[in-house]
């Protein structure tokens, strides 16, 4: 988040403090499309919206595009002074929790995400030819999901949580 004041880390620390709940048991699959150079697409359904997310180990938090948050209704919780950055360069952010993320049989609730502007990247990609995407699936989420990548198979691999029998 680059040059925020203390205060509005404290505010996004609060976001973070009760991780989301994940509602899944077992494992399962979920297809995966390549994009040029390798990159990877998953279908995501927010509040039963189907999404376009670039699946990405390099990015810690997911992010969805500010146009889908308007869409879906999404509260910001907070918007940090400062900047989000990542290898595109810095955008501004704000933070909100998403209630119900369905990634195939998997159910993330409360997720916590950062909502920014994907204009520019959308663009840019697009002119690259890949695909437009409406977010960003980050390690974090990956972690809640204790999921992997089969890169040889093209899908991701979410092993749930562990059951409580």
């Amino acid at each position: 988040m680059g040059c925020a004041a203390t205060q509005d880390f404290d505010l996004a620390r609060k976001v973070y403090e009760s991780p989301p709940e994940l509602a899944f048991t077992g494992s399962s699959t979920v297809p995966l499309s390549e994009g040029k150079g390798g990159r990877l697409y998953v279908e995501v359904s927010l509040a039963g919206e189907k999404c376009i997310f670039i699946v990405d180990t390099g990015a810690v938090q997911t992010i969805i595009s500010s146009d889908l948050a308007s869409k879906l209704s999404i509260e910001k919780l907070a918007t940090p002074k400062g900047t989000l950055y990542g290898g595109g360069g810095g955008v501004h952010s704000s933070i909100a929790r998403i209630p119900v993320v369905e990634i195939g049989d998997a159910i993330l609730k409360d997720l916590p995400v950062f909502i920014t502007d994907l204009d520019e990247w959308n663009q840019r990609e697009q002119t690259a030819q890949q695909t437009r995407i409406d977010g960003i699936l980050g390690s974090e989420a990956l972690l809640f999901l204790r999921a992997s990548i089969n890169y040889a198979t093209k899908e991701l691999v979410l092993h749930g949580r562990i059951s409580e029998s």
